[in-house]
């Protein structure tokens, strides 16, 4: 609990007590309330404290008793159930509790995130002596789905998705990722209290006002009619969008559509618009307008302190060739992940790459095509590895990737994608001429290396040294870098023969979707083809999408399962292949003792 209290008031980042206070006034403003909290609720000293307050009455109102909120929240909280206290119905006990709290009306809501409860919302009146009906199902709703939003703020996730999520936050380092995820989390909150069908920010040079960046969320259906109008205007889903000035944009995605809108505006002018499109059911008129413009002005400061807090950062983190992060960056960001590491018993590995013959393109070329090879590189390590995955420029043409939560056999699956890319990598229509690239790539993992970031990396560069020595275009995983304990990263029991748990967790790594989403790719392709194949042909490239959907659903059900699912599947999993075979060539019908 004191870590998460730390969090919420220390982050520099996303901030997430001003994300709480954020939802605490949407809901204010569609309730008519005038006072709430957000109630973190501690599974392991059964306690609960209050992370994030607001009032919409100024520093002249009473102060709210926080206790009794506490006191009642709990209560919502083992029951798992709603609460509404109003003057007008209040029993004697009630009654009490209202005036102690300091209200004459309440609701407390059970907050979740990923099906566990993790706190509670409180709204509350000091004047109003009864909240609606339909008010008190809207809190109820918003904050039952609110958890989700904010559970990858807690220090401490307790499975894959919260993990997942936590390290997204915690990991973004360059402009785009750290201000899509806020862009991200407050159309996600637009859309959880308005119960509005879509959402899309739109932001735009303040100069030219072309389109940066279109980000949209909401139903399928929705989207997809967002997107055929959109197509109308551009003509093609592929064409580039950054040639549409901000008008265009919003008025291709608001003429067919029932909508709420307001600018984005900073010390530049307008940068933007934020849309909500859905009809103004289950509130009176004008409430959702107001949310809308709150979380628009909202945004508008989150960029406008993203922006000046990133104009001194880029400049000393950031590589200027390659606009990758540099070594400084790269090692506080690896102590980061190797504390937490230590904490939480996760591995955090490591991949020091280096391009093969790049002194040639220097040396013939010219230093002018040698930093596009560079800038192409770098541009093709970010885009294939993930989100929270960390990548900087360390050298001349040396490139070091951080990958938190990966143990040494993900680490190899992630350096074999790629230098295969490197090796595929078309340069010529950039430098001029046919070149084959390629790169030696050295692995090494922590805590087996040692728990200083810059041991890591020399462990890692070590073995890139060795591949380089050894042939080149080649993967070399550090020798102490060892797999003894892989399997117990996932915290599954070992019920099972460990091959077995190794075989299952590389199942939910990285070499899985990518190569799906190819194949996917090119059976689409070839059915779109003007010339009409052969009936046989397409019933079988139509047979092998279905096979690969069935494939990617499969893993993204395994990568997205709770920790307990997790446990099970992995059961299920043991369980079939000792009906079948196993790893080591038994064949089915064999009776195999598996050591526990």
């Amino acid at each position: 609990m004191a870590l998460l209290l730390h969090q919420t008031q220390r982050s520099t980042q996303l901030n997430p007590r001003e994300m709480f206070e954020l939802a605490i006034e949407v809901m204010l403003t569609l309730v008519d309330g005038d006072t709430g909290c957000v109630i973190a609720y501690d599974r392991l000293s059964n306690t609960v404290h209050t992370i994030a307050s607001k009032s919409l009455l100024g520093q002249e109102a009473p102060v709210i008793n926080e206790a009794v909120f506490e006191e009642l929240a709990m209560k919502a909280i083992q029951t798992s159930k709603a609460l509404v206290l109003d003057a007008e119905k209040a029993l004697e006990g009630e009654s009490v509790k209202l005036k102690q709290a300091g209200v004459s009306s309440l609701i407390i809501a059970p907050m979740f995130g990923n099906d566990q409860l993790i706190g509670a919302m409180c709204v509350a009146s000091r004047m109003r002596k009864r909240f609606k009906q339909a008010e008190f199902e809207a809190v109820k709703q918003t904050a039952s789905k609110l958890g989700d939003l904010v559970i990858g703020f807690s220090p401490l996730p307790s499975d894959y998705i919260s993990l997942r999520r936590y390290l997204e936050s915690t990991a973004c380092i360059d402009t785009s990722q750290l201000l899509e995820r806020n862009m991200d989390m407050l159309l996600h909150l637009s859309l959880l209290a308005t119960q509005c069908d879509a959402g899309a920010f739109i932001l735009c040079s303040p100069r030219d006002k072309r389109i940066k960046v279109l980000l949209m969320r909401g139903s399928k259906e929705t989207l997809e009619a967002l997107k055929e109008q959109m197509r109308t205007l551009i003509g093609s889903a592929d064409d580039d969008i950054e040639r549409l000035s901000l008008d265009e944009v919003v008025t291709a995605l608001t003429s067919r559509m029932k909508h709420y809108i307001a600018p984005i505006v900073n010390s530049s002018g307008v940068i933007g618009q934020l849309i909500l499109f859905g009809d103004g059911r289950d509130f009176p008129p004008g409430r959702k307008q107001r949310v809308v413009t709150q979380i628009a002005v909202h945004a508008s400061a989150a960029i406008e302190r993203l922006a000046s807090m990133f104009i001194l950062e880029r400049a000393i983190w950031t590589d200027p060739v390659t606009g990758l992060v540099n070594k400084q960056c790269w090692l506080a960001k690896a102590e980061e992940e190797i504390a937490r590491a230590r904490r939480m018993g996760l591995p955090v590995s490591a991949l020091v790459i280096d391009l093969d013959g790049f002194k040639a393109i220097n040396d013939f070329l010219g230093h002018a095509k040698g930093d596009i090879v560079l800038r192409q590189v770098g541009s093709a390590f970010r885009r294939n590895v993930r989100r929270y995955d960390v990548v900087a420029r360390v050298g001349g043409d040396e490139f070091a990737i951080l990958l938190p939560a990966t143990p040494p056999s993900g680490a190899m699956v992630v350096a074999e994608r790629l230098r295969g890319l490197i090796e595929s990598l078309d340069l010529s229509g950039s430098i001029g001429c046919a070149i084959r690239l390629t790169a030696s790539i050295g692995v090494a993992t922590a805590p087996k290396v040692g728990d200083a970031p810059e041991k890591l990396l020399e462990a890692a560069d070590r073995a890139m040294t060795t591949a380089k020595h050894t042939g080149k275009n080649r993967i070399v995983r550090d020798e102490s870098s060892g797999e003894d304990d892989e399997a117990n990263w996932v915290s599954i029991s070992l019920l099972f023969d460990p091959r077995m748990v190794k075989w299952f967790v590389s199942r939910i790594c990285h070499e899985i979707n990518n190569p799906a989403q190819g194949i996917l790719g090119i059976a689409e392709l070839l059915l779109q083809r003007s010339e009409p194949l052969p009936e046989d042909v397409r019933d079988e490239i139509a047979r092998i999408q279905k096979l690969v959907m069935r494939i990617r659903e499969t893993t993204h059900k395994l990568a997205t399962s709770s920790h307990a699912n997790l446990v099970k599947y992995a059961r299920e999993f043991a369980e079939m292949m000792r009906r079948t075979s196993l790893p080591n060539g038994n064949s089915e019908g064999e009776q195999t003792k598996l050591q526990p």
